[in-house]
């Protein structure tokens, strides 16, 4: 599990950044990885709240693979989900998993077990998607997040649209 970078404004990244970085085809610490892109979405989440910012969360978790060698488990995913909305510092957070299994039934599967185990708002099979599925996927998370940030203060959660 590495990071790129941080948090930075969509408008200050440069796409090409991310050329060459993947090496697909492998088995990856999916646990540790979706553990840690909680705990730094909270942490950022803290800094918000202490600059008197409210905010809500969606994380996406892109994969090729299933979890190895993972220190954490899908239970204790579940419960720092549970304890980010405890804490209160995000009014809400939505993590969405996009599996990219070439076709991988057997990762397919796993990835559906591991949605369910975690209590993952949404899996997409990234596979199984056409042009106009793709182009249906971007209109989701731009309203997704429109209807988060529309929530924002509201005290009520975003609501998570139908894909």
């Amino acid at each position: 599990v590495s990071e790129l970078h941080g948090f930075r404004e969509l408008s200050q990244i440069d796409s090409s950044e991310y050329d060459n970085i993947l090496n697909l085809g492998g088995m990856t610490a999916l646990d540790d990885a979706v553990f840690q892109g909680i705990e730094i979405t909270r942490d950022y989440a803290k800094v918000l709240v202490n600059q008197d910012f409210c905010a809500n969360a969606i994380v996406f978790v892109i994969t090729d693979g299933c979890n190895n060698n993972s220190k954490h488990t899908p239970n204790q995913i579940k419960k720092l989900i549970s304890d980010v909305m405890k804490e209160e510092c995000l009014e809400s957070i939505q993590v969405i998993l996009v599996g990219i299994t070439g076709g991988d039934n057997g990762i397919r599967s796993t990835l559906q077990i591991f949605q369910q185990e975690v209590g993952i708002t949404l899996y997409i099979n990234i596979d199984d998607a056409t042009p106009s599925e793709l182009a249906k996927l971007a209109d989701w998370i731009s309203k997704s997040i429109s209807s988060t940030s529309q929530a924002l203060g509201s005290g009520s959660p975003s609501q998570l649209l139908t894909f």
